[in-house]
This record gives C-alpha cells, sequence and structure tokens, in this order.
C-alpha cells in the first residue's frame, strides 16, 4: 500500500539570468584602470555592450516523496541539488512547474540562517516553532535541543554574543529538535568536532524512526547508503538516476582475530584488559570488542575507535557523551562492531580514551589492538565503507 505524499513536484524548472559580453570587446581589468585613472592616462576602451543569457539550472524535475521517506540527493558540484532544497525550502521560486507540500516545513541551507542574532537562544527557538506554527511541548523540546548543542546556562544570552561554534551548535539543534513534518537540509553536517557530527547523525537516524519526511544532501557515501530509503542523483540540472540503497551481503564463512599483548600506559590512564566476543543475531555476526581502563584520578572519557584496512582509515569514531572515569577504578567499555559490513580481507582495529582532567588532555591508544580476518563466501559486490556510528556501552 502506497503511503500518503509529502511532497510533489511537478515540471519543475529553474533559470538564472547571466550577462554576456555580445560584442566580445575585451575589457581592462579593475587593476588595470584604476592605474591609469591615477596616471591620468585617458582608457582606449569601448563601451561594454552586454544582454541577459537564460542560465537553465533545473530542468522539468518530476518527483513525489512520500511520507516518512528520507530522500538524499547525489550529484557533483553544480548539479542543481542546493537549487533544488532552495525552492523546497521557499527562498527561491521556479521559473516554471508546480510544488507540493504537505505539511510544517524546517530547513537548514546554511549555519545561522534560523537565527536572530539579537534574540536568545529560547527567543530564536519560540519564534521558530511560531513561524513554522508546529505544536507540543515547546519546553520540553527546548531543553533536549539546548542539551543536545551543549549550551545549558546560555538559553537565555544574546546570540550575538556566542562564538562560531556556539551559534553552529544551536543553529543545526533548532532545525534537527524543531520536530517538523518535512525538513531539509543541505550539506552542513561536517562542521563541529567527529563527536558533534555524529550527533548530528545519530539525530537524522531518530527522525528517521520517526518517519519524519527527509530530503537531504550529504557527502559521505556511508551514511547516504544507510539513511537513505531512495539516492535521487542530478545531472545539469536533470534527474539521471532514482535507485534504492545498496544491500549487504551477509553472508561470513569465517573469521579469526588476534588481540594485542601490549596494554599501553601512561602517567594517569592504564588499559587493564581488551577482549573479543562474537553473537548471531538472525542472520548477521555481531563482533564486541571489550577494554578496560584504570585511572589514578578522577577523569572524564570518551572511547576512541579506529578501523583500517590496508592502511586506509574505514571508520574512525570517537563516542559523542564524556563518560565518568573514577580514580582506581575499572572501567570496562564494550563497542558492538556489526561484521556483516565488512568486506572479506584484513582490518586492524585500534581503540583509545581520550581523557579530561581540568584543563589536561590525556590520550592512550593500543594501535593494534586486534588484526581482524573476515572471509565471506563468494564476491561481495555491494560493499562500501562502514558507517560512523558504533554502540558503546559502559560497564563498572
Amino acid at each position: 500500500m502506497k503511503n500518503a505524499v509529502a511532497i510533489r513536484i511537478q515540471n519543475l524548472s529553474k533559470s538564472f539570468s547571466a550577462p554576456i559580453n555580445i560584442d566580445g570587446t575585451k575589457q581592462p581589468s579593475e587593476a588595470w584602470r584604476t592605474l591609469t585613472k591615477i596616471l591620468g592616462i585617458k582608457s582606449k576602451s569601448q563601451p561594454l555592450k552586454v544582454t541577459m543569457s537564460a542560465n537553465q539550472v533545473l530542468q522539468d524535475i518530476n518527483l513525489e516523496i512520500e511520507v516518512g521517506s528520507v530522500i538524499c540527493l547525489n550529484g557533483r558540484s553544480g548539479s542543481g541539488k542546493s537549487v533544488l532544497l532552495k525552492i523546497l525550502a521557499g527562498v527561491l521560486a521556479p521559473s516554471t512547474g508546480r510544488i507540493e507540500l504537505y505539511g510544517q516545513v524546517s530547513s537548514l541551507l546554511s549555519i545561522g540562517d534560523n537565527l536572530n542574532p539579537q534574540f536568545t537562544a529560547y527567543e530564536n527557538f519560540k519564534r521558530y516553532q511560531q513561524t513554522l506554527r508546529i505544536s507540543g511541548d515547546l519546553d520540553a523540546c527546548f531543553v533536549e535541543a539546548i542539551n543536545f548543542a551543549e549550551l545549558k546556562g546560555f538559553e537565555h544570552v544574546p546570540v550575538r554574543t556566542y562564538s562560531t561554534g556556539m551559534r553552529m551548535r544551536l543553529s543545526i539543534a533548532l532545525a534537527l529538535f524543531g520536530n517538523p513534518s518535512i525538513l531539509l537540509i543541505d550539506d552542513i553536517l561536517g562542521v563541529g568536532d567527529i563527536a558533534f557530527q555524529q550527533k548530528c547523525i545519530a539525530r537524522l537516524y531518530a527522525l528517521k524512526e520517526e518517519k519524519r519526511t527527509l530530503v537531504i544532501v550529504l557527502r559521505d557515501e556511508n551514511h547516504m547508503q544507510q539513511l537513505a530509503t531512495q539516492i535521487i542523483t542530478l545531472s545539469a540540472g536533470r534527474i539521471t538516476e532514482h535507485q534504492s540503497p545498496l544491500q549487504w551481503d551477509e553472508k561470513i564463512a569465517d573469521i579469526e582475530w588476534k588481540i594485542t599483548s601490549d596494554l599501553p600506559h601512561n602517567e594517569v590512564i592504564a588499559f587493564r584488559s581488551i577482549s573479543v566476543n562474537t553473537e548471531h543475531e538472525a542472520n548477521k555476526l555481531n563482533f564486541y570488542l571489550s577494554f578496560e581502563v584504570e585511572s589514578d584520578t578522577d577523569l572524564f572519557c570518551r572511547p576512541l575507535i579506529d578501523i583500517k584496512h590496508n592502511k586506509v582509515i574505514l571508520l574512525r569514531t570517537l563516542y559523542p557523551q564524556n563518560f565518568a572515569l573514577e580514580a582506581n577504578k575499572r572501567v570496562n567499555f564494550t563497542v558492538k562492531i556489526p561484521l556483516h559490513i565488512f568486506n572479506s580481507g584484513n582490518f586492524i582495529i585500534m581503540c583509545g580514551l581520550v581523557a579530561f582532567a581540568r584543563n589536561t588532555i590525556y590520550s592512550l591508544k593500543a594501535m593494534e589492538a586486534v588484526n581482524l580476518c573476515v572471509r565471506r563466501e563468494g564476491v561481495v559486490k555491494n560493499f562500501f565503507k562502514l558507517p560512523h556510528l558504533l554502540e558503546v556501552e559502559q560497564i563498572g
């Protein structure tokens, strides 16, 4: 049964007028004109004859997007992705065609475009919700957004006093926690540190589970393949491909691993153990990497994981939350790695810890914590890089 339509695009085209020098007269540069003016030399250049020529950016776009779909727009720079998002957001008007939007629309096309710097975070959020006419518990939603943006204590401070990073986090939080029916996002999720990027991606997964309709541009092929229900490729302003994300071949014939006996330590933190366990879940084989650490002092820390294949880092993830690590108390971190997304080959897994104590940062890494060998039955045609999100559990 077909779902209700959230967005309907019919015969959409967009063109811009561009100035063209029709007589071909070469004009002197601005620097040369300035110099001749200073020296009192009369310029011999002829008046520039200019006409306007239409530059077609989008052509004959026809698309129906169902409620709850996650549409990832793909294509090279200049293919028309951003222009299409701006038209859907109401920033640009189409030259021809028709757009129908069923539901409240929120957009984030550039950092800060949804903020008034004279308002506080709370006032910005309230104005944003009222503009979109979105109902619900405003205060509860605002608390979620502030915690997400890591701005607790700055709720009632004018945004103009924020640092660039604070404004960036608030701008993204407003869009991701406004609870609109339709969310439009241009490729702005590569900003901030890796921990905040992962929080943004995790929020997009949550919105997908909530059946929100998302139309987004992502550079990361991994996230695109995992998040999308459909991938639409644009080229020269036209839709050239409309395809489903890749599917995994989940058959693993065998795995082997070797755990390092070299447990790193420094003057404050020490690795006490590294271990591996496996578990079958339906047709998938899950791989659990655990490492136990101990500190001589109270710290806040984040586990760090790298996975490399042929010296190329396929995954680098820093868990977005700080864990409390008490002095002289061992804590075990367990990371679930779904092996069904691995191709055949040899992989090196690095596990580490980034810790914070007052104004000091400590970093400790087991560079080759695990050497993993995966063997599959046959050839895996649809393999691509790993996702950036892992589930980390703190025990102890």
